[in-house]
Formats: C-alpha cells, structure tokens, sequence
C-alpha cells in the first residue's frame, strides 16, 4: 500500500470520528491538548499530518489561493493578540495569577491548531470524489441514529442498563448512570451540546441537503426519524440549531420551486407518528411537552434563574462592552477576562458559576461563544478579514455548485447553524466538525482557479 493509500485511509478515519470525543482510554490525549482534543479525529489529524510531511519531503505540495488567504487571516489575528498584550500589559497588570502575554497565549496556539486543520482538509478534500464522502457520512448517520435510539431507549427502560453498558464496553459513550441522572442524551459526545453539533452541522445537513437534490420520501422519512433524537438532547443550542437548519433548507427548498402538497401531508404525518411515542412515555400531558419544548428554545437562554445560562451570557455581555472599547483592533482573543469582574451584571452573581469566573477559580475568562469572543478579541479588523472569508467560500461555492452536488447545499445548511449557534454557545477551538464544514470549498480544487 503507498503512503498516498494510507493517508486516503486515515482521511476517511479522521472523518468518521468526528463524532465522537476523546474517549477514557486516551484521556492523555486531553490532558495534552485541552481545548484542542474535541474530537478524536485529532488522532487521525496528528498521523495524517505526519504523513503530508513525509509526502512534502519527496514532493512539492500545491496550494491555493484560499488556503493561503486562511494562513494569513490568521497570522493577522494573532499578531493583533500579540500587539494588543504587549500595549495593555502595563496598564492590565496580574489578574488571578496571568498577564496579559499568558492569558493570550492559549489563543494563538488554539488558532494555529485551526489553521492546522484547515490545510489537513485541503489536502485531503481536493482529491476526494463526493460519492466517496457521501459513503461515510452515510455512515454515520447509521450509527447515530443507532446510538440515538439506544440512548432513548435507556432513558425510558431502565432495565436496558446493562445491555447499555455491555455496547459501551470501550467507554466511546457517556455512562448510563449519567445519561439517566441528567434525563437527556449526548449521542458520542460529553454533553448535550456536543450532540448538537453532530446534529444541525453534520447529520442533517447532510440529509436536507441529500432531499433538496433528490425528492425522496426515504430520506424526508430519516429526517423525521431523527426528531425525537433532536429533542431528547433537550438542549435549546440543539432546537435553535435544528430551526437554522429547517429555514435554510426551505430557502432552498422554495428557490428550486419544490412545494409538493403530498408531501406536505405525508411528512405531517410521520411527523406526529414519530414523536408520539417517546414524548408520551415521558411527559403526562401535551400542555407539558409544549412548555417544555418552548422554555428550551424560546425563553432558557435568557433565563436570569437558569445559572448555566447567566454564566454564558455573562462572557458575551463582556464581550460586547469590550469590543465598545476597543472597536478597531479588540483586546486580543484570551484577555477578555480582564474586564469581566468590571462587566458582569450584579444580579449575576448569585450564580454559582459567575461567582467561579469572578473570583477566577479556573484562571482568567475567555471570550466564551466564537462569535463574541472573536469580534472582542480582534475587532473590526477581524470583522473585515471573516467577511472576506465568507465571500471566497460564496464565491468558490458557486464555482463548484455543479461538481459539488449536496455538498453545495450541505455547506450553507451547516454554516448558517453554526453562526446562529456561535453567537451564544458554539466555539471553532477543537470543533473538528465546524470546521470540516467550512472546509467543503476545498473540494476538486485542483480542477478550478480559485485566485479570487
């Protein structure tokens, strides 16, 4: 087998992981990498890369204009993080045990290991034929759906604890003790969250994506089976996510003239056949489920009694009288914090974990949510430079439309859900699957002039 054959091997490892976290038995890995292990695929990146270093000893590896864009878009964001520490340092002083050089400095290397990732997926993905992508995320649909259902099953049947725990062997999973205590799912991630970005950035996207090319009521019936997976997470980042994912694909839907009034009633109906089951064994009345589904979407995240909730908000409230301080050039992505203890509403220190980020328990705050924390952290000028990057991507995207086939649709169905998310919750730091998403662009490259 050639090296090119290994590392094609690895590439489709690296992509069928991305589900799931770093797992017990390679918890040094986390130890290792923090933040930047959010996914076990950095397994796959770390030999992947490795690889491409060898191949670049014997060969000259081609690159494009956009990927080159994306290296100095970021030397551009940390040098500003750099500038910025070494003009506050004097005036911020120590605050919980860091500088302004040490509360940076995570964020250079968290945006050096983006980049990283980046280019293993333009490597990688500018020889990849679709078909052969769409084989493995079909395969992980199967296999979250199989583990969704699973861990529905073992919310509502206790007495599947041990056939649960016996297909956990490995410890991929969370344990069921902690699945029955919290009442909810996280499919192969650590929390609910996480499996909502497997959902609404990788899962259905790639289904909304796979019905828009093809009305198939095969894949409208997936789709509908996945709702009940959707809300046992009974996280309101994955009901806001799941939203972004249905408006865009109706955009979609409308722009190619697709309204069909058979399915319309065929989805109503599967609709209800799928979530009655499993919202009745767990809630007494229809009033219940209404108002649980709508305090998760609509009201917990602005929930002042909700402390997971004021803790987050917290960061981005930080973060918005930040960047109002420093609107051209930001803080520098890690000092945020310096301000937060002079930020925080009074009324959010009842909170639990507020008073952990005030009194700097873990060290200083970051920035929180990617979308806050970025435009604190770099300003306008990093404004600019993301608005340039969504404006390539577009521009590639529309290049390819033809080559690209569901990818094309799977990549704003992704994108948009992850910008509403990133607002309030979702990170780029270690989000292998983001930022897989955001790499779609790079698909045939070699058969398109991407100077743009």
């Amino acid at each position: 087998m050639t090296i090119i054959n290994i590392q094609k091997k690895i590439f489709y490892l690296y992509i069928i992981f991305m589900p799931i976290v770093v797992f017990s038995p390679f918890d040094f890995i986390n130890t290792a990498f923090g933040e930047m292990a959010g996914s076990f695929s950095i397994v796959f990146h770390i030999i992947g890369f490795v690889l491409i270093m060898v191949s670049a000893a014997k060969e000259k590896i081609k690159i494009n204009s956009f990927i080159k864009y994306i290296f100095f878009m970021i030397l551009i964001l940390n040098s500003l993080s750099i500038v910025m520490s070494l003009l506050l340092n004097y005036n911020l002083g120590i605050l919980h045990g860091e500088t302004t050089y040490t509360a940076t400095i995570g964020m250079i290397i968290y945006y050096c290991h983006i980049f990283l990732i980046f280019y293993y997926n333009y490597y990688n993905l500018k020889n990849i034929k679709k078909e052969v992508l769409n084989r493995l995320l079909n395969l992980i649909v199967i296999f979250t759906f199989c583990i969704g259902y699973l861990q529905i099953f073992l919310l509502n049947f206790h007495s599947l604890v041990n056939l649960y725990d016996g297909i956990n062997i490995l410890g991929i999973l969370r344990d069921s003790d902690f699945l029955i205590t919290i009442n909810r799912i996280t499919l192969m991630g650590n929390e609910p969250a996480s499996a909502a970005t497997t959902l609404s950035l990788l899962i259905l996207p790639f289904l909304f994506a796979k019905h828009l090319e093809k009305d198939n009521l095969k894949v409208l019936f997936i789709i509908l089976m996945f709702i009940p997976i959707i809300y046992y997470t009974k996280s309101s980042t994955a009901y806001i996510m799941f939203a972004a994912n249905i408006l865009v694909y109706l955009f979609f839907y409308f722009k190619k003239n697709k309204i069909n009034l058979k399915n319309i009633i065929i989805s109503t109906t599967v609709f209800t056949i799928a979530l009655s089951p499993f919202f009745i064994t767990t809630l007494d009345t229809e009033t219940e489920i209404r108002n649980e589904i709508e305090y998760l979407f609509l009201n917990k995240i602005t929930d002042n009694t909700n402390q997971s909730t004021l803790a987050r908000t917290s960061t981005v409230i930080n973060d918005i009288k930040v960047f109002n301080k420093y609107p051209i050039s930001g803080i520098g992505n890690g000092n945020q914090g310096f301000y937060y203890n002079e930020n925080v509403p009074p009324m959010y220190l009842y909170s639990a974990e507020v008073q952990n980020l005030y009194r700097g328990d873990s060290g200083i705050v970051n920035g929180g949510p990617f979308i806050p924390a970025y435009i604190s952290g770099y300003g306008i000028i990093g404004i600019v430079l993301l608005i340039i990057f969504i404006l390539k991507s577009n521009r590639i995207l529309k290049n390819k439309q033809g080559e690209l086939g569901v990818f094309y649709e799977m990549y704003y169905l992704a994108a948009v859900s992850f910008l509403v998310s990133s607002i309030m919750s979702n990170d780029i730091v270690g989000n292998y699957i983001a930022i897989f998403i955001l790499s779609l662009p790079f698909m045939y490259s070699n058969n398109f002039k991407e100077d743009i």
